[in-house]
């Protein structure tokens, strides 16, 4: 089975890696039209300057029509792309299932809107705090995702003020999934030595800190129990 979740995990590594691949080239492609974009206004302003025939006038308008056209496009796939991050993120983090079926983005002032299977809206008194934080987490999830670049998550006590199944969820389907790099600030009360363990297999360094009388930080390697299970001093 140990052998089996090796396996697995490196195939999930590998879908991964390709899916940010796909994401960088999404985005690069994306930053190519916007380059191709400035500068056919440049040349469109150039003939405009150069040109005062009608025909010259109205073979610009027609231009940058189709490009406004073009970008708008481009805006409003991305828009969609990001509801579906935030949408699949929101399910993924939060424990009550078929709570929240739809979320929209108001192109225009970017409210979120979210809705239930019946397509009718959720008023925000009927969300929890700790399903607002995970609804949080799940945003900055899907602008990281809808960017299409590696960009690493800084962390600080991620499961304060959550119950034990949001926790559960934050452990087993964020923080080893977020990014390429997570960076994690937690108290001993909130990764315990059960999450700890969960998470072990994707952490590549684990450090105490603790502040001094001095008004010094300092730090070891390792966390708030040696590999036997047992507690041990921070610093």
């Amino acid at each position: 089975m140990v052998s089996e979740l090796g396996m697995l995990n490196s195939t999930s590594g590998e879908l991964r890696a390709e899916m940010n691949h796909m994401e960088e080239k999404l985005s690069s492609n994306m930053a190519m039209c916007t380059h191709i974009d400035a500068k056919l206004r440049g040349i469109v302003k150039q003939m405009y300057q150069n040109e005062k025939s009608k025909d010259r006038v109205v073979l610009t308008q027609n231009v940058q029509s189709v490009l406004d056209e073009f970008l708008e496009k481009i805006k409003s796939g991305k828009l969609r792309l990001l509801e579906q991050y935030l949408l699949e993120g929101t399910q993924l983090l939060m424990h009550k299932k078929r709570f929240i079926e739809k979320i929209t983005i108001d192109p225009d002032t970017f409210q979120v809107s979210l809705y239930d299977g019946n397509d009718h809206p959720i008023p925000k008194d009927m969300v929890s705090e700790g399903e607002k934080q995970m609804f949080a987490t799940a945003i900055l999830w899907a602008l990281a995702r809808t960017s299409g670049k590696s960009l690493p998550f800084m962390i600080d006590t991620p499961l304060a003020r959550l119950d034990e199944e949001h926790r559960t969820n934050i452990v087993e389907k964020f923080l080893p999934f977020a990014s390429h790099q997570v960076i994690v600030f937690s108290t001993n009360k909130e990764i315990e030595r059960e999450y700890y363990d969960m998470l072990k297999p994707y952490i590549s360094k684990s450090y105490v800190l603790r502040f001094s009388e001095d008004g010094t930080t300092r730090y070891r390697e390792g966390y708030f129990w040696n590999e036997q299970g047992e507690k041990i001093s921070a610093v």
